[in-house]
């Protein structure tokens, strides 16, 4: 089975169009972490693709990530849990 992991991504330069469930779509996007920005580059399949409710002439799309590499992965959940900690530290009132 390929090393892959979903999860839901927002990337600005997806094509402003609905893509189709199963469509194969390369990805290069910024991770913008606290100690410096790191680009990504990765192959992907859509999820799921809708409009989205604010505005509807953009889609918000969920992406799979196909075989990425071990350290690219690393990267992502890093990115996502240090995301986490900042919006909860937000939420608790942290200015640290």
């Amino acid at each position: 089975m390929p090393n892959s992991l979903a999860l839901p991504i927002k990337v600005d330069e997806l094509p402003l169009r609905q893509l189709e469930k199963n469509e194969l779509v390369y990805v290069k996007f910024t991770l913008n972490f606290n100690s410096g920005d790191k680009e990504a580059d990765v192959l992907a399949k859509v999820v799921d693709s809708q409009k989205n409710s604010k505005d509807e002439t953009m889609f918000d799309s969920r992406l799979q990530f196909i075989n990425i590499s071990e350290a690219d992965r690393e990267e992502i959940v890093k990115y996502v849990f240090e995301q986490q900690r900042n919006m909860l530290k937000k939420e608790l009132g942290y200015n640290g």
